[in-house]
């Protein structure tokens, strides 16, 4: 198609796509990455960063990424898909809430605990539920797991609260 249509056109795009999803099936994630970046770009060239396809595109070569460990990329590409998200539904939408909480469970896992809570903090903002709890949760449990680390006697200076506890017990 690139021959014919010229190498920023959708279309081109889309094979792109159908390639790395099928590199993606053969756990060729190293490849798989190659052609969603390419189609990300050519994407780019011809949609605007709020199409669906572009924030689809940004989902699905995160995904990718978090496969190969990546997390730090693949964070990067959940917060362009949650800023493009909240422009398209609200920031306050579950779509956009969803993808947030995404990028933020990712940056948790690239060990960026700073960033993941400032995520999870614009989250709870939104004082939408589930979304709210979830972040307030993750919030309790990245500030414990900072002040642990701070100790560098490694020992636990904070300890987990008990789900079951009562409220009033903590």
């Amino acid at each position: 198609d690139e021959t014919h249509l010229g190498p920023h056109h959708q279309r081109v795009a889309e094979d792109l796509d159908r390639l790395g999803k099928i590199l993606q099936g053969l756990d060729r994630l190293s490849e798989a990455e190659e052609m969603y970046k390419k189609a990300l770009t050519v994407g780019d060239a011809s949609l605007t960063a709020n199409h669906k396809d572009t924030i689809r595109r940004s989902q699905v070569l995160a995904s990718v990424q978090v496969d190969m460990g990546k997390h730090k990329d693949a964070a990067r590409n959940l917060e362009a898909a949650a800023r493009a998200l909240g422009v398209l539904f609200g920031v306050n939408h579950e779509h956009a809430l969803s993808a947030s909480s995404l990028s933020a469970v990712t940056l948790e896992a690239a060990g960026l605990l700073q960033p993941a809570i400032a995520t999870w903090r614009k989250i709870r903002q939104s004082e939408v539920e589930p979304f709210f709890t979830n972040a307030k949760d993750h919030i309790l449990a990245l500030e414990r797991k900072l002040v642990n680390m701070g100790t560098g006697s490694g020992r636990t200076l904070l300890k987990p609260i008990d789900s079951t506890a009562d409220e009033g017990e903590c």
